[in-house]
């Protein structure tokens, strides 16, 4: 390779020989295989450089100090540009990078200096950094301190204007960064990306949506995932399951959502480390257990930042850069960052999504981010054993992702705040101490609706407990079916009618809805919470008409002269009428007579 020799002191103009006839060819060499693998862009720039080499080439020791340090920023500034260099000339590294420390470039970085000198002021405090309790095979302890990573971008643009690759000072160039070149298991901060944005993306879920969070069996009893404490709250909407971080539902919305498609998000997002089952069959993540952050290989606080970033951009993922552009000797722009820009979700479920995520904020586990005049957005992550910690959030300005542990895996104890979260919060609260108050704008197609907050859904004038809610226009729950009385009549116990209270006793049943998203057929929620009795549908079929009132008993006299009455009716030689008996020798008065015809005439009945 032009750019490697074996024996690199030959050429070196301070060793007191006479090599500069070496140096001049050796450099002639160099300019020549540059010019064929295209580095240098015209043949007036490669006879330029010829013309300055046979001049003479000056050289000037400079002062002897103890050496600099690159910071993370300038690390990844130079891995980025190394790596699209071999990507887009296909060549190998050592070339790649023989042309970017030889060629003279200026590369212009996306780094905040004020914001990375927070970074690095802060991540450098004695206060983060524990030993480790970690033995060898002697028992002697291993010489092993937590680590951290911190990266911060502007997503409105992709640019990373800060990053931080571990703790402590940083003492040698191009060392672990492990805010790039890492990946660690997200815990809990994986489900605004997981499952709550695309759940909602995909209409399965509003932020009204009320899971049973009960310990639930899944696959057929093969999967029971538990919340933190064992610490189940029954009947919650998704804002309280965010803000509480609770596993549970969270796996209930993936199993709706299925993980085949949230890895399909998960990839518009930037995450590029899932595993499906069609690359590998045996170990892949393409499980229920990818809703609370279980995955194959991890991810980076890069990538993690990245994904967050694309919500705050109101749902339009910008692929992260750390450089704008190269420059080479003459002027000419040589490189410029290859930056995919997609949309991941729409623009209204985006807005949704950072209001969900301020909920942890204001009253959930992440409570000590809050920022004074900012709307802030944020999510907490811990692995099992507590080998993770972190803090993943945004505000209207900018998105920051921070990780906290050991790089050999160790378990974090920490009392008190999340070290992640502490890092998070005291980077962030001084980089937005200068900018103005901001909120979240809220886009067109936003509408406000009343819910019932048993059932999550729209309510109605017999839902007692409601609140307010955020939903797109084309994804509003159903009215809700619950929260209302019926009399229930207690000899059918079906509804009563308007006569079951003249037979029996009429109660009063208060129901409730079922929940809408139990779907038993897809879990088995154990002890499971009850919203109220069932609305009785069926009507009382046995009381359908008054009941009769009871009639007086009836005159027996009054009886016998009717019949009597009725024999005269039949006296055909009467030859004279009852009405007027005019011929009629009775003088017994009508109030006397004990018939009601005149029995004792000879007169015919009309």
């Amino acid at each position: 390779m032009a750019g490697i020799n074996h024996s690199p002191s030959a050429y070196n103009p301070f060793d007191g020989s006479d090599n500069s006839e070496d140096i001049k060819n050796r450099t002639l060499t160099v300019l020549a295989k540059m010019q064929e693998l295209g580095y240098v862009e015209s043949q007036e720039e490669y006879d330029a450089a010829v013309a300055k080499v046979e001049a003479g080439l000056p050289f000037s020791k400079g002062d002897v100090g103890t050496g600099s340090s690159y910071s993370y920023h300038t690390d990844a500034v130079l891995e980025q540009v190394i790596n699209q260099i071999m990507e887009e000339k296909n060549i190998t590294r050592q070339l790649a990078e023989n042309y970017v420390y030889s060629s003279g470039l200026t590369i212009y970085s996306t780094v905040d200096a004020t914001i990375q000198a927070r970074i690095e002021e802060e991540t450098a405090k004695e206060k983060y950094i524990k030993s480790g309790r970690e033995k060898d095979a002697n028992g002697n302890l291993l010489n092993t301190q937590t680590q951290a990573a911190f990266v911060i971008i502007d997503h409105k643009t992709g640019n990373v204007v800060g990053v931080s690759g571990g703790l402590g000072e940083k003492t040698e160039a191009r060392s672990l960064n492990r805010a790039t070149q890492t990946t660690r298991q997200p815990g809990s901060s994986i489900k605004p990306i997981a499952d709550i944005s695309p759940a909602l993306e995909e209409g399965i879920i509003t932020a009204a949506t009320v899971y049973d969070d009960k310990l639930t069996e899944f696959a057929n009893g093969t999967y029971k995932p538990k919340n933190e404490n064992d610490d189940y709250d029954g009947l919650q909407n998704i804002r309280y399951i965010i803000a509480k971080s609770k596993n549970v539902p969270e796996v209930k919305i993936m199993t709706e959502l299925t993980p085949t498609k949230s890895i399909e998000y998960l990839r518009n997002y930037g995450i590029s480390t899932l595993v499906t089952s069609d690359e590998d069959e045996s170990h892949n993540d393409e499980t229920l257990a990818l809703a609370i952050g279980g995955i194959t290989n991890g991810i980076s606080p890069l990538e993690m930042a990245a994904a967050y970033a694309a919500i705050a951009n109101d749902g339009v993922y910008i692929e992260p850069t750390f450089y704008t552009k190269v420059v080479d000797s003459s002027g000419n722009t040589v490189l410029t960052p290859n930056q995919e820009t997609r949309r991941v979700i729409s623009e209204q479920n985006a807005y949704i999504t950072k209001s969900i995520l301020q909920e942890p904020v204001k009253s959930g586990t992440a409570t000590y981010c809050a920022i004074s005049g900012m709307d802030v957005a944020a999510k907490t992550g811990t692995t099992d054993n507590n080998y993770d910690r972190w803090l993943c959030g945004f505000t209207p300005y900018y998105s920051a992702a921070c990780w906290f542990g050991y790089d050999n895996q160790e378990e974090v104890i920490w009392s008190g705040t999340n070290p992640a979260g502490q890092i998070w919060d005291a980077i962030m609260t001084d980089v937005h101490s200068g900018l103005a108050s901001a909120t979240f704008e809220k886009p067109s197609g936003i509408v406000e609706q009343t819910v019932c907050r048993t059932t999550g859904c729209l309510a109605t004038s017999a839902c007692t407990n409601t609140y307010k809610e955020i939903f797109t226009q084309d994804n509003l729950p159903e009215q809700c079916e619950g929260h209302g009385s019926q009399r229930i009549c207690s000899e059918s116990g079906k509804v009563a009618t308007d006569y079951c209270s003249q037979y029996c006793n009429v109660t009063t049943n208060y129901y409730g809805a079922v929940i809408p998203k139990e779907r038993l057929n897809l879990w088995k929620t154990l002890n499971p919470s009850s919203a109220g009795k069932n609305k009785v549908e069926e009507t009382c079929t046995i009381h359908t008409k008054p009941k009769e009132e009871e009639k007086p008993k009836e005159n027996t006299t009054n009886t016998t002269n009717n019949k009597t009455n009725t024999t005269n009716k039949t006296n055909t030689t009467n030859t004279n009428s009852n009405k007027n008996n005019t011929t009629n020798t009775n003088t017994s008065k009508p109030s006397t007579n004990t018939g009601g015809g005149n029995t004792a005439n000879t007169n015919t009945a009309d």
